[in-house]
């Protein structure tokens, strides 16, 4: 019946391997049809034939691995060249939009500004100027802030005075 029905059987486990090229398991041939001369071929080739086939595809080897190196190497030379590229597109384009953004920004606070201007309003106008004059200096920007500055100090006030003397300096 064997061990609780799973089929461990003592005849089985007892067994053992049958030589090779004998018909029985005992491992004696008896009225065998092959010759104990029986000379089989352990491979496709012989030992001088095999050793040649075996520098031949070690050689193969070494140039397959050898192509793929290259082949990686090109890859990453071409993905680095693409990359490179993509990076000063992308710095380019990033320049243009901050040169954009600062010249619409210019744009408004000089309207801005010479708005306050034309009305009298110094303090404002030299707020607004003096944040377009950051952004780009020109004469006539900076002549419009000597203006406001002047008018300021001359209405009492010390820190338009300092002002007005450091940007006369520039």
């Amino acid at each position: 019946m064997g061990y609780g029905g799973f089929g461990l059987q003592k005849w089985i486990y007892k067994q053992k391997a049958r030589k090779p090229f004998t018909r029985s398991r005992n491992g004696v041939a008896g009225n065998s049809e092959f010759s104990n001369n029986f000379n089989a071929s352990f491979g496709a080739y012989e030992k001088d034939e095999a050793l040649a086939n075996i520098s031949n595809r070690r050689r193969f080897d070494l140039l397959t691995l050898f192509a793929i190196i290259i082949a990686l190497g090109g890859l990453g030379y071409y993905f680095s060249i693409r990359f490179s590229n993509y990076e000063a597109l992308n710095k380019k384009s990033q320049l243009e939009s901050k040169v954009a953004f600062e010249n619409k920004s210019y744009e408004i606070l000089i309207n801005q500004g010479t708005a306050y201007y034309n009305e009298g309003d110094y303090s404002e106008a030299s707020k607004e100027l003096e944040l377009a004059y950051a952004i780009k200096q020109t004469k006539q920007l900076k002549y419009k802030l000597l203006v406001c500055y002047q008018e300021l100090c001359n209405a009492k006030n010390n820190e338009y005075c300092r002002k007005y003397k450091e940007f006369k300096v520039r």
